[in-house]
């Protein structure tokens, strides 16, 4: 799921009314045009999950071009093989020139820790009710918001998510508009149309039925959810945040096997063993692996040796790594991705999208500009562009240049650790 949120009702649209009958909440306006969810609902506009898919492309992109996440994520299970002399006969116990562990350069920088995403109870239970507010008295309730008591103090950590989904990211309702923690008592605000129904949100449209507006007018309003699940999130380091792994050996002295035709010799097994990491250059993401055990006593990792008494051959790690936003820091903001990058995705994915996103005259204006192909002169117009822009890895139309060249503003700052 793209970290840059993006709306994604169902159906249509959602609507609401007050008492009077009055439309408080839907899509009429300047621009009227439904956004269907799927792209076979309407093949003439880009749907919800097209957006999606281009955003979530678009931070791949940037991310492997700059070489770290553009916010901090958990990196899950990436292999390495062990550096070790070009010799296979020269064995140094896991120690360079210097006697330190050996180090190895994890595939993305900003390396914030060793470790694994995991979740715990955030409050007594997991499941929370859903209260419905009206704000502002206008009759329609347009603040969900959830309460509970906590032992937590930092309400960053603490993650709303649909219900019966595990807590797995892509299920997380977000951005909340507020959260904190007073005397106790986690509150989070978020706005009603964000917590309708998974039923009715993800139903299957019916032949020759009209698509209607969601409606969440009411009080409560209808088609939302009432209950949701609460989690702590956070960054488990008592898990092994490397594993050391080798191949099988041949043993010598049955080989080729004398008994059994065969049967009794080891083939095609993998020793592994549990290992912690020292992060040695987090830009870089250079990181010094050596073999421990947890110890629950004392809480912490002690040494330990190779398992088997030979280096070995790949070593495999878990972390958590990305840029932090400097206002999600200091509080004052509950999403670590920059305002910087939310801009820079959401202009590159505009550029990118190959339907129109709806008919009206001023948005259409704005995503035209986004998407004019740079490299090409059309009739009269001639663009002056330098070829370096726009012989990029993320393509030539402006959006996709734009980002580009904000890219190489932070290599030339060094703030990258890249190279373009």
């Amino acid at each position: 799921m793209p970290r840059l949120w993006v709306l994604l009702l169902c159906r249509n649209t959602a609507t609401a009314v007050n008492a009077d009958n009055e439309y408080i909440f839907d899509s009429t306006g300047a621009c009227d045009d439904f956004w269907f969810r799927h792209d076979y609902q309407d093949r003439d506009k880009v749907s919800h999950e097209s957006l999606a898919l281009t955003i979530k492309k678009c931070e791949d992109d940037l991310m492997e071009a700059l070489g770290y996440p553009l916010a901090p994520t958990w990196i899950v299970e990436e292999v390495h093989g062990y550096p070790r002399h070009h010799r296979r006969e020269m064995f140094s116990s896991g120690h360079d020139i210097r006697g330190g562990h050996k180090g190895i350069v994890l595939e993305y920088g900003k390396v914030i820790a060793g470790g694994r995403r995991a979740l715990a109870d955030a409050g007594a239970t997991t499941s929370q009710d859903v209260t419905y507010i009206d704000m502002d008295g206008d009759g329609f309730f347009e603040t969900a918001r959830i309460t509970f008591a906590t032992e937590l103090t930092d309400p960053r950590q603490i993650k709303v998510y649909v219900s019966d989904t595990d807590g797995e990211p892509e299920w997380e309702i977000r951005p909340c508009r507020d959260k904190s923690i007073v005397g106790g008592i986690f509150t989070a605000d978020f706005y009603t149309w964000q917590f309708i129904e998974r039923a009715v949100r993800e139903e299957w449209p019916v032949a020759n039925a009209k698509l209607d507006p969601i409606d969440i007018s009411g009080d409560p309003p209808n088609n939302t959810m009432t209950e949701v699940d609460v989690y702590q999130e956070y960054n488990d380091t008592t898990q092994a945040m490397a594993q050391f792994i080798w191949e099988a050996s041949p043993n010598w002295s049955q080989y080729p096997c004398s008994f059994c035709n065969g049967t009794g010799c080891d083939a095609c097994g993998l020793t592994v063993q549990d290992a912690c990491f020292d992060v040695r250059d987090p830009n870089s993401g250079m990181v010094a692996p050596w073999p421990g055990t947890w110890d629950s006593d004392d809480s912490e990792w002690n040494t330990a040796s190779f398992t088997v008494c030979r280096e070995p051959d790949m070593v495999k790690f878990w972390y958590y790594a990305g840029e932090y936003n400097n206002t999600f820091l200091k509080g004052r903001e509950f999403d670590p991705l920059s305002r910087q990058w939310q801009r820079v995705i959401a202009r590159m994915a505009t550029a990118r999208l190959d339907r129109p996103l709806c008919s009206c005259g001023q948005l259409s204006a704005m995503v035209d500009d986004l998407q004019i192909d740079l490299a090409v002169n059309v009739g009269d117009v001639t663009r002056m562009i330098s070829f370096e822009f726009i012989d990029n890895p993320f393509g030539s139309k402006k959006g996709e240049v734009e980002a580009w060249r904000f890219v190489g503003q932070l290599a030339d700052k060094n703030l990258g650790g890249f190279a373009l």
